[in-house]
């Protein structure tokens, strides 16, 4: 004799849409007053903590061992020619403040050290982080920005950090002009940054657009390197007051976006092919570093436990649905 299951009571389907609906519109309720978004790449969070003492331009200053680093993946450019890159794949990023002034430390592997660009198959190693001129609840374009929404770049070379007195020492040949007449340095007399001795580590520039990269007209970004165990760590220093346009302000408590970029030198990256960065957040927290949670930054664990949340609800409402209404709603079998 078979036994037949009867289909099932009418009211089944809609209550189990409608709980699905419901706990589909809670999750996205949930996601947007607590501003987590779950593509990993935009919900990772970077603070820069207050700091007792200044950290300098020291790379391996001991307060950045009390910082937790946040990993920020790296892909290859391909928006514009030339294209490529991709050969990092990640930056490890610390970030701190102290007597307003805001410190980034960039770490990357890189098996090789290129710190000269005085020939043409000579490429160094580089890196920049880029900020939106202005804050505001939308971005810019990574590349460069845009014609609406431009960006501040500051970009720190190995080889402006060596000096162009370093470059050629240790060469057979002597790369010396017989007079010192403006006329026989074209590109130091037009203000080229990398054929002027002296000039800063790191290269303060705004765009744009593409096409539309130009020196600030006030460069107050510092900037210092360490190659050592196959790591490049690079410190980037900047005040909190916005120096001039095209400039953003840094305050406690405020939340902006950041991206990254890095060449590697050994891989004949230059110009447009590097490894980026999309945008990131980062936060200027008014907490002092150590005061922290071991979640190491600010939300770090909320968006984790908002994420077991609505897995917790995902359960109930299932359990519900699968389990409860069925056995309430279903008549007695009958045999046949």
């Amino acid at each position: 004799m078979l036994t037949r299951r009867p289909p099932r009571a009418p009211g089944w389907l809609p209550a189990r849409r409608t709980l699905f609906f419901a706990f589909v519109l809670l999750t996205a309720l949930i996601l947007r007053v607590t501003d987590v978004n779950p593509a990993v790449a935009q919900s990772q969070s970077i603070v820069a903590w207050r700091v007792d003492e200044s950290p300098d331009l020291d790379p391996d200053a001991p307060i950045w061992d009390e910082i937790q680093r946040m990993s920020v993946p790296l892909t290859s450019q391909q928006v514009t020619v030339p294209a490529g890159g991709g050969t990092v794949p990640s930056v490890r990023v610390s970030a701190a403040h102290h007597d307003r002034i805001l410190y980034l430390n960039v770490e990357w592997t890189d098996n090789t050290l290129n710190e000269a660009s005085g020939a043409p198959e000579e490429f160094t190693d580089a890196a920049a982080i880029q900020i939106p001129a202005e804050h505001g609840s939308s971005v810019p374009a990574v590349c460069m920005g845009q014609a609406d929404g431009a960006v501040n770049i500051w970009q720190w070379r190995a080889d402006r950090q060596k000096g162009l007195d370093q470059l050629g020492k240790g060469a057979d040949f002597v790369d010396v002009y017989p007079s010192t007449d403006e006329l026989f340095f074209p590109a130091q007399s037009a203000g080229n940054a990398l054929a002027t001795p002296g000039a800063d580590v790191v290269q303060n520039l705004v765009a744009s657009g593409f096409g539309t990269l130009e020196p600030a007209s006030v460069g107050v970004v510092a900037g210092q390197g360490r190659f050592s165990d196959s790591q490049w760590r690079v410190v980037f220093a900047r005040p909190f007051p916005a120096p001039d346009e095209f400039q953003p302000t840094f305050e406690e408590g405020l939340e902006f976006d950041v991206a990254f970029a890095v060449w590697d030198g050994h891989r004949g990256d230059r110009d447009g092919q590097k490894s980026v960065s999309s945008f990131v957040r980062l936060k200027v927290s008014d907490t002092t570093a150590g005061s922290f949670t071991a979640a190491g930054s600010e939300g770090g664990s909320s968006g984790w436990l908002i994420l077991l949340s609505a897995g917790l609800v995902a359960f109930v409402a299932y359990a519900v649905v699968v389990l409860v209404i069925p056995k309430r709603e279903r008549p007695e079998e009958e045999s046949a």
